[in-house]
């Protein structure tokens, strides 16, 4: 007997996607002969492209089936293929279970604008996910969300009021009560196709809240006021009130146009405190808020939502300050001239103030060398002699 080798395509001279499809045509059925052929036959012609290819899809692969509309279509044929594919990838038949009425599977999640899968298809896909309770406000969300197809960060969304804490009251505006609040999720930045999500970027952020007592204030013109200055995350409402309010990141500095260090620091001012006034203010204005126990500041951690410190239990020296009114901006200003001046602290016994400073560089030097590691080393060890310790 004399054995052939027939996987090869006669027209490629190789095993192209044609041989594999061929191989698999005993696998699958969709229970009507014309079906069979017309798939088969289109899959016999895909030597190249294996996208333009369809399949059987078996009807339990599919799930949250939701009717849509009507169509025009009643009947499966080569030119109503080409007709949809003209704007839309086709994937494949498949039969309801139910009403054994055969279907396209297609991919309709080309925006019509950019003539691919933007930010608004996902945005789009998520609309029966929430609701705000109030159809306008719904759709004003829906729109805005709608027109943002490159750039993500530009969207608004529905916040559940459950995703903010902390939160404060600071003040009456002209458009209604004005809150302080952190929020658990974080603004979107941008979908991420593998793990099919909204990404997210500074988790636990400070935010601040505009309750408005008449969600009629809610319009796309109050929308754009608002972010020529600051950026509105979204809309949520008052569990107890029932007030709408806007959720908007005014977390930028004035002078950088961005969230700099003086946001992370001005946001930090809550959680600690000297004991006097005019040292907060001093620290604050200073921008320095490092312990020697802790460690410098170094950078700001966006995911942990908190400063991030290196050289823990570093050296330090402690000057007291007998006179607070010592402490002034000339002062500090004197001092790092010669040294690194890390923050204000005071003594729990005698209540002093004490300015903390790194005055470890070698004088010689001026840079920290062996010599200063060996002299904070002298009180670990001692010969027992007084003179020999001196000579060491």
């Amino acid at each position: 007997m004399v054995v052939f080798n027939i996987n090869k395509c006669r027209i490629c001279k190789t095993k192209c996607n044609t041989i594999y499809f061929k191989h698999n045509f005993g696998n699958w059925t969709s229970g009507n002969n014309d079906i069979d052929k017309f798939i088969q036959n289109i899959q016999l012609s895909v030597h190249n492209n294996i996208k333009d290819a369809i399949e059987w899809i078996p009807y339990d692969k599919l799930y949250d089936i939701n009717y849509i509309e009507e169509s025009d279509f009643t009947s499966i044929t080569l030119e109503f293929i080409n007709k949809i594919a003209v704007s839309h990838r086709i994937y494949g038949i498949t039969q309801d279970s139910k009403t054994k009425n055969y279907m396209m599977v297609l991919d309709i999640d080309n925006c019509e604008r950019c003539n691919v899968k933007c930010n608004t298809v996902y945005f789009q896909h998520n609309f029966d996910n929430w609701t705000s309770g109030n159809n306008d406000i719904d759709k004003l969300i829906q729109s805005i969300q709608l027109s943002v197809h490159i750039n993500a960060k530009d969207a608004i969304e529905w916040i559940p009021y459950n995703k903010l804490y902390n939160i404060k009251y600071i003040v009456e505006s002209d458009f209604g009560k004005v809150y302080s609040a952190e929020w658990y999720s974080g603004c979107i930045i941008y979908w991420s196709s593998k793990y099919e999500k909204w990404i997210r970027d500074e988790q636990n952020m400070s935010v601040t809240l505009i309750s408005l007592n008449d969600p009629t204030n809610i319009t796309l013109k109050f929308i754009n006021e608002i972010t020529a200055t600051y950026k509105i995350c979204g809309i949520t409402q008052d569990l107890k009130t029932r007030n709408y309010m806007v959720v908007f990141d005014i977390n930028k500095c004035r002078i950088c146009k961005t969230k700099c260090n003086t946001i992370y620091f001005k946001n930090n001012f809550d959680n600690w405190t000297s004991g006097n006034n005019d040292i907060d203010k001093f620290i604050q204005s200073t921008q320095l808020t490092a312990r020697w126990i802790d460690g410098c500041i170094y950078k700001w951690d966006v995911n942990n939502q908190n400063w991030k410190r290196h050289k823990q239990n570093m050296f330090v020296t402690l000057k007291y300050l007998n006179n607070q009114a010592n402490i002034t901006l000339k002062f500090i200003n004197k001092i790092a001239v010669s040294c690194k001046v890390y923050g204000i602290t005071q003594d729990s016994k005698t209540k002093n103030y004490l300015v903390v400073l790194d005055i470890d560089n070698c004088k010689r030097c001026k840079i920290k060398c062996n010599t200063i590691y060996f002299q904070h080393n002298f009180d670990n060890w001692t010969s027992g002699n007084n003179d020999i310790d001196k000579f060491i």
